[in-house]
């Protein structure tokens, strides 16, 4: 069984009082958004990897899954499995330049030893704006925006893994003030892109039941194919009503001073399309 059909065998165990729950990037209950995040040494990083830049990717990968929500993230959970050979006075460091740049306190957590590998699991609490953002809301004749260029995370990557010291993937950032914009404005769902573009994508296809179709003359990226693939960007995935997408550009050119990237449009069916190719399972899935 592979992650998402793992994910989907869990459903069942999820309560039905909730009001967004498995399926979304956070929890939303009692008030608060709620979204939990682990990394795992070979797996999510290399052991030669930063300290600061392993724990500042974890904290980023939850804060955005608040962000891509619409809310804002404020309190953290850390839990660490310690290997021998992790400096404790540098981790306590790194944490620290977390949880300052993204203004969060932490209220809690715990550690243990390891044996062999460094493990890190993260709960970030967050407020939910005016209008809580989910997968599953987007409708035929949307238009689709992307936040920012992708595919940059791959390539470094690619090079961090043949050897070179290359480790600024780590440090992409969470979209923060974007996502907190659009959930006051709201739009009618979102995502963010840690699993690639294809494969995001088609978790909004999937949750909503519908058809995205991509034009590739339309998207930022730095390789198209790395674009399509590439995990742990942290952009933000979106869709919006055709009759809003013109004020929601001016609104966010104002008072963000910054563009987004209208890519391609909902229509009716299923699957994501790159100029009529399914690029659907295109991306990062765990085994």
């Amino acid at each position: 069984m592979k992650e998402f059909a793992f994910i989907e065998s869990l459903k069942e165990l999820s309560p039905d009082d909730r009001l967004h729950g498995i399926g979304d990037d956070a929890v939303l209950t009692d008030g608060l958004l709620i979204a939990k995040d682990i990394i795992t040494e070979g797996v999510h990083f290399t052991k030669d990897a930063p300290l600061q830049n392993i724990i500042f990717r974890l904290f980023t990968a939850n804060v955005s899954d608040i962000a891509a929500m619409g809310g804002r993230a404020e309190k953290a959970l850390l839990g660490v499995a310690l290997p021998s050979y992790v400096d404790k006075s540098r981790l306590t460091e790194a944490v620290r330049y977390s949880c300052a740049y993204y203004d969060i306190k932490l209220i809690g957590g715990d550690t243990t030893s390891s044996a062999s590998h460094f493990f890190a699991s993260l709960t970030i609490i967050g407020c939910p704006s005016e209008n809580v953002l989910v997968r599953s809301g987007a409708q035929e004749g949307d238009d689709i925006y992307l936040s920012r260029p992708v595919g940059g995370a791959a390539a470094m990557l690619a090079r961090e893994l043949s050897g070179e010291k290359v480790y600024d993937h780590y440090l992409y950032k969470a979209e923060t003030e974007l996502g907190e914009y659009l959930g006051s404005f709201g739009v009618n769902s979102c995502i963010d892109i840690s699993d690639g573009l294809g494969r995001d994508a088609s978790h909004i296809a999937e949750a909503g039941k519908v058809r995205i179709e991509l034009d590739s003359r339309l998207i930022p990226e730095y390789g198209l194919s790395d674009a399509v693939s590439s995990g742990e960007e942290y952009a933000l995935l979106f869709t919006v009503p055709e009759s809003r997408s013109k004020e929601m550009e001016e609104l966010i050119h104002r008072d963000l001073k910054r563009p987004v990237y209208r890519i391609g449009k909902v229509k009716k069916g299923s699957g994501v399309f790159l100029d009529g190719e399914d690029i659907s399972h295109k991306g990062w899935e765990h085994l």
